[in-house]
């Protein structure tokens, strides 16, 4: 009796730690891309957009993109150490900083201070109080105008 209860914790014990080391998927990413204007329909020549992400399972996670000489941004998440093409799913808080402030190739960073001579509002570098905020969703219909002014 004694031994059938030993067998039996013993792969109770086998089992329960074979199921607590799969390894966790990374969160999937979807396409995001968009355009910086200002108010006046100029658009933003360069800088970097930020998306921060507030859900649950991924808050904090962040995804960014260069602002190219059109205006236009696609986003890049890096998830353990290899960058993904877009960001995760859900909703994200958003900043866009002026070319000087922007550091595309550090993505656990925080936001620099703004520089005097920016071309933008320093508002739009804090995530507080930007106001910016965008659901992103599964698929590719992920194409936000970002407005920012001056």
């Amino acid at each position: 009796m004694r031994q059938r209860i030993t067998i039996a914790l013993g792969i109770s014990l086998v089992l329960m730690s074979a199921t607590g080391c799969k390894k966790k998927e990374p969160p999937k990413t979807f396409a995001v891309s968009g355009t910086v204007k200002f108010k006046d329909g100029m658009k933003m020549n360069a800088g970097l957009v930020e998306f921060r992400s507030e859900a649950p399972a991924t808050k904090g996670v962040k995804a960014r993109g260069v602002i190219q000489a059109d205006g236009t941004f696609s986003l890049k998440t890096n998830i353990q150490g290899k960058d993904q093409d877009g960001a995760v799913e859900g909703e994200h808080l958003v900043i866009v900083l002026p070319p000087a402030a922007a550091n595309p190739e550090d993505m656990d960073a925080p936001p620099p201070e703004q520089p005097a001579a920016s071309p933008i509002n320093e508002r739009f570098s804090n995530y507080a109080e930007s106001g910016l905020s965008f659901t992103v969703t599964p698929g590719d219909k992920n194409h936000y105008d970002i407005p920012v002014e001056r």
